[in-house]
């Protein structure tokens, strides 16, 4: 699989990538419903085994913003060096903690984003 193979993937927010400690890494489908695809997104920042979570948005401009970023690189490299070639997601995830209504404002420490 190439990189536009991948960005797709997880640009159409269906899919998330998750890089291990052990540099295995691999997509993960999410849930369809949005509270459901948070508690999946902060359970996998939670395993002690994960380093990263990949997600891309769906403009083209960021993967031509990838592309050019990363040049010739292979997938692998491109992936593995996750930090220099995605951004750190800063913001706060709202989720609902076992699907009640009481809020819980989680802070993804290990998400990038392009």
């Amino acid at each position: 699989m190439n990189l536009r193979n991948y960005w797709l993937k997880l640009a159409n927010g269906e899919n998330v990538l998750v890089i291990y400690k052990t540099n295995y890494y691999k997509m993960v489908k999410l849930p369809n419903n949005i509270k459901r695809k948070n508690i999946k997104l902060v359970e996998l920042n939670n395993q002690e085994n994960v380093k990263g979570l990949l997600l891309a948005s769906q403009s083209n401009d960021s993967y031509e913003l990838l592309e050019n970023k990363v040049k010739k690189k292979n997938l692998r490299e491109v992936i593995l060096n996750y930090n220099k070639n995605f951004t750190k997601f800063d913001n706060y995830l709202e989720i609902y903690e076992d699907m009640r209504e009481d809020n819980k404002v989680i802070k993804l420490r290990k998400l990038y984003i392009i």
